[in-house]
């Protein structure tokens, strides 16, 4: 799995050579002392209501506390808080659901199967004791969302305090109504799975909301067999439909997770690619690069021949705008939200490049180019709009682009920083804040 999966390239840039013009930029004036959190958010217009400007402080979390956000639907998020009684204990890690409206954040707690959620003041647990009653460590791994569910994966790491490399963890997929938090489905991913790689993993949500696709894998091969798993399930119940383990040959030297697939080495049968969404198992050569999304598949079948390949139907089509730099960084972004997009950014090449992606689409919704232009380091969709952080002057500004025609749309001042974005109605995401709308754009 690309390093884009998990971290989006940190660079500072300005608007881009595909904007249609620099457009009018917005005066910043020196800004007065602000409160530490943010009122609740107001309620978008409209549910597709495309935000245009921001509140200077964040709604969530509150009081400083520091947090990670893995996934963003409407006015709900999951992610993490991190306790620590004192400067020289070890944070620990606490997997939340939260309703930005209030907001109200819910722990996820439990292990060995059973799981629940309990409603907790994060900013309020500084006390050992406290923090002690939460019982064993569960950390998020990954995270997805429809209008009435949370799916995460949580880790429950297992410490071995001699041998960082012997650590483990065991992996489980929960199911998590918004409503009330009730845990409502879980289901047994992998036990003892390497503590060091549980974040090359995937998790992603079909279009259509029916079906989830979880694959895990130890990049570097350090295992054998390797360590390794990979199922499609059923949201309505987790139940499984696909497991991958029954594709996977016992000559398998290594296998990688690569988007929505396995991807196995095997020098005896051939290396090959097993497919979540549909089962395929695909003959594919660890030199082209395979990266999938559901039943898309990007790739490099040669030198400077790059193509877009329908794993249901095995049709291709060229690409011209990528290019094996691309390729390699080719992932979604950190945060998940419901709006598909993927981001490839190659700062290596003679010019560094950065290009925008609609799974499934032949084309870069969006590109950026230049060693003297601004390449974005975050970028994030929200329904036709994409929002990116490459501005002229370096002047903490988000600019908000179509994504059909590259339209400037706006450039709003922006004063979080973090290394990856998402977008809702209700307000904008990085991986450590939520800042809710103020204004948005009139349709």
């Amino acid at each position: 799995m690309r390093r884009r999966s998990f971290l989006l390239a940190s660079a500072a840039l300005t608007l881009p050579a595909c904007s249609p013009g620099p457009g009018p930029r917005p005066v910043i004036p020196p800004e007065p002392p602000l409160p530490t959190v943010a009122p609740p958010p107001s309620a978008p217009p409209t549910p597709d209501a495309v935000p245009r400007a921001f509140a200077g402080t964040p709604v969530w979390p509150t009081s400083g506390q520091r947090a990670s956000i893995h996934a963003l639907h409407r006015h709900h998020l999951c992610g993490a808080v991190f306790l620590s009684a004192d400067d020289d204990q070890q944070p620990r890690s606490l997997p939340v659901v939260v309703d930005l409206t209030g907001p109200t954040t819910l722990a996820v707690l439990g292990a060995g199967g059973t799981f629940t959620t309990h409603e907790v003041d994060p900013g309020s647990l500084t006390d050992k004791a406290q923090i002690d009653e939460f019982g064993p460590e569960l950390i998020l791994v990954r995270a997805v969302m429809d209008d009435d569910h949370a799916y995460v994966v949580v880790a429950h790491p297992h410490h071995t305090h001699e041998n960082p490399e012997k650590d483990h963890a065991d992996l489980h997929l929960l199911k998590i109504a918004l409503g009330d938090g009730a845990v409502t489905a879980s289901l047994s991913l992998h036990e003892g799975f390497p503590d060091t790689t549980r974040w090359w993993l995937s998790l992603s949500l079909s279009a259509d909301g029916a079906t989830l696709l979880v694959a895990g894998a130890d990049p570097q091969g350090r295992h054998q067999p390797p360590h390794c798993f990979g199922v499609r399930v059923a949201s309505a119940d987790l139940a499984v439909q696909f497991d991958a383990s029954t594709a996977i040959p016992d000559t398998a030297s290594k296998v990688s997770v690569e988007g929505d697939a396995l991807h196995v080495l095997d020098e005896t049968a051939g290396d090959s690619l097993v497919v979540l969404a549909n089962g395929r198992v695909v003959p594919m050569p660890r030199s082209q690069l395979p990266h999938v999304v559901g039943d898309s598949c990007y790739l490099n079948l040669a030198e400077n021949s790059f193509v877009l390949r329908n794993l249901g139907t095995d049709e291709d089509t060229a690409l011209s705008d990528l290019n094996r730099g691309l390729l390699h960084d080719l992932g979604r972004p950190a945060i998940w939200t419901r709006d598909p997009l993927l981001f490839a950014y190659a700062p290596d090449s003679r010019e560094p490049q950065a290009s925008a992606w609609i799974p499934g689409v032949a084309a870069p919704a969006l590109s950026w180019s230049g060693n003297r232009l601004p390449i974005p380091s975050m970028v994030a969709r929200f329904r036709d709009v994409i929002y990116h952080d490459a501005s002229q002057p370096h002047d903490d500004t988000l600019v908000l682009q179509s994504m059909t025609t590259g339209e400037l749309i706006d450039a709003t001042p922006w004063g979080a920083h973090g290394l990856a974005l998402a977008v809702s109605a209700w307000g904008v995401a990085t991986d450590e804040v939520f800042m809710p709308a103020t204004e948005w754009v009139r349709s």
